[in-house]
């Protein structure tokens, strides 16, 4: 959609937002005082038209993960091991893509949910 409407697309990285709403802990007003969320944005990208989509969009993946990479090394809390909200990768408890999407299936056969997009 960038390519075509000739606009640059703003890669944005986002650290720590997650620890105030995510499944399973539910809301907390204690938990998300002041809470550390760190942004990282990077620098604007142009994409040619008639440019390779499916290229592009892995660049972009590895710019927004460098970017959420860099925010994780200066995120001032230092999770325990297996804390809940740090991803499994890195340690954490953090439910894996895979685990994710079984979660997410079996929260809409219960009707908690709407039923994930299919591409």
């Amino acid at each position: 959609m960038a390519a075509e409407a000739g606009v640059p697309v703003i890669p944005v990285s986002i650290w720590g937002a997650h620890r105030i709403l995510t499944r399973g802990h539910g809301f907390s007003f204690r938990r998300s005082w002041r809470a550390p969320v760190r942004v990282h944005v990077d620098a604007p990208v142009v994409l040619p038209a008639g440019v390779d989509v499916e290229a592009a969009t892995e660049a972009l993946r590895g710019t927004l993960q460098a970017g959420i990479d860099r925010c994780i090394a200066g995120f001032p809390l230092r999770p325990g091991p297996g804390a809940w909200w740090m991803p499994a990768r890195l340690g954490g408890g953090a439910p894996t893509d895979a685990e994710r999407q079984l979660l997410d299936a079996a929260d809409a056969a219960a009707g908690r949910r709407r039923a994930p997009r299919t591409r």
